[in-house]
């Protein structure tokens, strides 16, 4: 799992969720199949090709949890993201979240994503 430890995973995701509504652990698992949908604009590995989408590879758990977060309550809005991630569950946002945040990176290495 890169340097993030599963522990550190679930610690962020206690706090992220701050009601505590979180049934389980963040699944990295599932978060790498949930992202298949998401490869379409940020790329297989979480590198976008476009600079005008975000990377996601290596983002902070909390930070990617707090943006989905926004984006399916509206408090973030953007027509597409907004639509994605409003049907999106509290366990499928930590698991997204938990994948790309686990997702390793390297300075300067292009992207391998095919559109």
């Amino acid at each position: 799992m890169h340097y993030r430890s599963a522990a550190a995973i679930a610690f962020a995701a206690s706090v992220a969720f701050s009601g505590g509504s979180l049934a389980a652990s963040p699944d990295v698992t599932a978060g790498r199949h949930l992202a298949t949908i998401c490869a379409a604009c940020h790329g297989s590995d979480g590198m976008s090709v476009d600079t005008s989408i975000p990377n996601l590879a290596g983002q902070h758990y909390v930070y990617l949890v707090q943006q989905l977060t926004a984006f399916k309550n509206g408090s973030r809005v953007s027509p597409l993201m907004t639509e994605l991630a409003r049907p999106l569950t509290d366990q499928q946002i930590a698991d997204l979240s938990a994948y790309y945040a686990s997702v390793p990176i390297e300075v300067g290495k292009r992207s391998t994503a095919k559109h």
